[in-house]
């Protein structure tokens, strides 16, 4: 009995050392993490609202290094705001004649680019204050008439070297150009948004964020979405229900913060959501 006693005892330490070892041991084969699934959420709380000094805002996008955001007009001004007062910085450009719906910038080279609803034309604005204006390109989207029905591009984002362009309505799409040569390399069609009013690209984890400011409306109120895609086939992976706001159309989000930003063209009101970024 002893033996077998001793000869047991010492089998379940050896047990228990080797499990020990492919615990700790980081050579050693690890179980796959659970996959975390999306799950839609509806926000209630709008946790501040400030005026901003521009009218008919309709965009929003980080400045270079992310201290301030340039918001983009209807009027044809382009201005750098502080988010938490909405006031001014530096105006960038400001000329009526120009129906401006969108912007983005392009970090890596430092150049800010707007889109004209009409005519879909996209400018790029570069150098000191970014004060050199050019024309950059001519975008044509399938099944529209060049914005003059006020249904041309009103998202605008860029990443990793490609422009995503949104187009608002009839059809919902997303066109992705080549900044480099200009070349149209896809036409996506949205089926779950009916306007879409601005991108907003998630390096985090390589998706796109669309804006949709006339999801459904309750009571007559728009009830305005997000909707969180897969890139580059824009397959919807989860959706967030904003409050009750009057034609959003600029979005942006700081995920390191907890933020979510909307500007909204009626209203010349900037919100700032909290919300708990999935993965």
């Amino acid at each position: 009995m002893n033996y077998i006693s001793t000869t047991l005892t010492a089998l379940s330490i050896v047990t228990a050392f080797i499990c020990c070892q492919a615990k700790t041991d980081p050579e050693a084969p690890q179980p796959e993490p659970e996959p975390v699934i999306p799950v839609d959420t509806t926000l209630t709380e709008i946790a501040a609202t400030v005026k901003i000094g521009v009218s008919e805002p309709s965009g929003l996008t980080w400045n270079k290094d992310r201290t301030a955001l340039f918001v983009i007009s209807d009027g044809g001004e382009i201005s750098e705001i502080r988010p938490a007062t909405g006031a001014k910085k530096a105006i960038v450009f400001s000329q009526s004649g120009y129906d401006w719906e969108g912007l983005c910038m392009d970090r890596d080279n430092d150049v800010l680019y707007a889109i004209q609803e009409k005519g879909n034309k996209i400018y790029s604005f570069s150098g000191a204050g970014y004060k050199t204006f050019a024309p950059f390109h001519d975008a044509t989207i399938p099944g529209t008439q060049d914005g003059s029905d006020n249904y041309g591009c009103e998202g605008l984002e860029y990443a990793n070297g490609v422009l995503y362009l949104g187009n608002q309505h009839n059809p919902c799409l997303v066109q992705t150009v080549n900044a480099s040569t200009k070349e149209v390399t896809a036409n996506i069609n949205i089926p779950f948004a009916t306007f879409i009013s601005d991108l907003c690209y998630d390096a985090a984890d390589n998706t796109m964020w669309i804006l949709e400011s006339n999801a459904r409306k309750e009571g007559g109120n728009q009830i305005p979405k997000l909707y969180n895609c897969s890139l580059p086939d824009f397959t919807l992976r989860y959706t967030v229900t904003l409050p009750t706001m009057v034609q959003a159309e600029g979005v942006e989000i700081d995920r390191k913060n907890g933020k979510i930003y909307v500007c909204c063209d009626n209203t010349a009101n900037l919100y700032t959501l909290n919300y708990g970024f999935q993965q």
